[in-house]
């Protein structure tokens, strides 16, 4: 079986973290991966998420028709985000003692260049294996960080897969997540005397 490799996983997870991923400011980051993908014989588009949110690329799809011979076989969806938590101008990654740092002027970038090199990596091995596979469709969703919003805004008629894995999460390597809270956002208006609640609620 063809190992994971190592050397390369790093040297990729450092050029990636290295460009300015700021939600809604994704584009150096969707270039980087539609050349990377397209090297793997992925089909690459970009949808108008970036048009609804005012950003400067929509959400990275990836598609990989199934090896010949497979038919009926599931199709697959794997998926992380491309913006980063704040600061995230561009890391400069430090390794000592077998971990990975930041030089502590942005993040790491773990949050989710960790679950883009993984699908990168797991690809290339699959590939590189030669192993028989169903359809594989990527997804790289923009502004993330905030809100999902990349996600809210994807174009669900590009969805092409039976299932899919999302490689962002917390917990030790290879736990895996099966279910999240779901987040509502209200606006109320309250009309009347404003008080503070705590010394004199009777004035509101």
């Amino acid at each position: 079986m063809t190992q994971v490799n190592k050397e390369r996983m790093l040297a990729e997870f450092k050029e990636i973290v290295a460009l300015p991923c700021h939600s809604l400011q994704e584009r150096p980051v969707f270039e980087l991966l539609k050349g990377k993908l397209e090297a793997l014989g992925f089909t690459v588009e970009e949808d108008d998420a970036g048009e609804k949110l005012g950003g400067n690329c929509g959400n990275l799809w990836a598609f990989l028709p199934a090896s010949a011979g497979v038919e009926g076989a599931v199709r697959v969806l794997l998926s992380a985000h491309m913006d980063g938590v704040e600061p995230c101008g561009g890391t400069t990654v430090i390794q000592k003692d077998g971990v990975l740092y930041s030089d502590g002027t942005t993040i790491l970038g773990g949050d989710d260049k960790s679950g883009v090199e993984g699908i990168l990596e797991g690809i290339r091995l699959l590939l590189e294996e030669g192993a028989p596979h169903g359809d594989i469709q990527i997804l790289f969703t923009v502004c993330e960080e905030g809100g999902v919003n990349g996600s809210r805004c994807l174009d669900r008629s590009k969805l092409r897969a039976d299932v899919g894995y999302a490689l962002d999460g917390e917990g030790a390597p290879g736990e895996i997540v099966v279910g999240a809270p779901g987040q509502k956002k209200y606006k109320i208006d309250i009309i009347g005397r404003t008080a503070h609640g705590g010394l004199e609620p009777e004035k509101g």
